[in-house]
């Protein structure tokens, strides 16, 4: 059992405890308005550097699936967007 935990634990992304946390946190208003834009701007900040990071470790020579997967891709978000529309509009 403790192997089985400590595995989870090891493999659990552990950004989702300070997601939980401060969503709770913004919940009960514990936190002010100039903490939460600051909170927000550096949350930013970090989607932007993890992008990065993921950009500048690709190498596009080893990216050799084709112009099928972008076709599936563009279809997918093509699906998504209609379907969000036409609900939308449906609501609204």
């Amino acid at each position: 059992m403790q192997n089985r935990t400590a595995f989870i634990w090891r493999c659990f992304p552990k950004f989702l405890l300070g997601f939980a946390l401060l969503s709770g946190w913004v919940s009960l208003d514990a936190l002010t308005g100039p903490q939460i834009e600051s909170l927000t701007s550096l949350s930013r900040w970090f989607c932007l550097l993890a992008f990065a990071g993921v950009g500048l470790r690709s190498q596009l020579s080893r990216m050799k699936a084709g112009y099928r997967p972008i076709l599936v891709g563009l279809g997918v978000e093509t699906a998504v967007a209609a379907t969000t529309f036409l609900l939308l509009s449906v609501v609204l």
